[in-house]
């Protein structure tokens, strides 16, 4: 077997998929990054994401978390809609605890290669 190198593993992310009945999300924060980031809790950014989206937690452990939620047409509940008000929620509840950096200047210009 090949040895792993690199990868996401000590990245907090939330990955969001959006079908034609349900949508579904899978969060993974390691326990080191929970312990070391103040104020942030996986359980409220699922929380709000949830509440957000509609969306129920079917499965957890101390790092992971899945969630699923049903579309309803008849209730205007469209996947796409609802994985997008996810992704808001979600990002708003890591940018109130601090770890979305506040953008320094809207004059900031990336250097481009002359031969770009």
């Amino acid at each position: 077997a090949e040895e792993r190198k690199g990868g996401s593993g000590h990245i907090g992310k939330m990955l969001l998929s959006a079908g034609d009945k349900q949508i579904a999300f899978i969060c993974h924060v390691p326990k080191a990054l929970q312990e070391a980031t103040s104020g942030f809790s996986i359980k409220e950014w699922v929380a709000e994401v949830c509440k957000a989206s509609g969306a129920e937690v079917v499965e957890e452990s101390e790092e992971v978390v899945k969630m699923v939620g049903q579309g309803n047409p008849e209730k205007e509940q469209f996947p796409l809609k609802m994985r997008d008000a996810a992704q808001a929620a979600g990002f708003a509840y890591i940018k109130s605890k601090g770890l979305i950096p506040e953008e320094d200047s809207d004059d900031y210009i990336p250097e481009v290669p002359e031969d770009w």
